[in-house]
């Protein structure tokens, strides 16, 4: 489940995205759907702390031509 089933979703959206996620995107992942449970584990917020540094800092500087990342952004201007 590890080696194939958790890493083909992040890749997916990688690719959709127009993103390089890094591997730790699939703990993001799984702290994204933590957050919203009754009783969310210590480091999920932690976690998302990450990936939103991640996004705004080397994430969505390196989006690649193409993705929808790209399409969102140039919707902001």
């Amino acid at each position: 489940m590890r080696a194939l089933a958790r890493p083909i979703p992040v890749r997916v959206m990688s690719e959709w995205l127009g993103l390089d996620l890094p591997a730790e995107a699939t703990v993001w992942a799984d702290a994204s759907f933590r957050l919203g449970a009754p009783d969310p584990p210590p480091d999920a917020e932690e976690q998302m702390g990450r990936f939103i540094a991640w996004a705004v800092g080397e994430g969505l500087a390196t989006v690649r031509p193409g993705g929808f990342a790209e399409a969102i952004l140039a919707g902001g201007d």
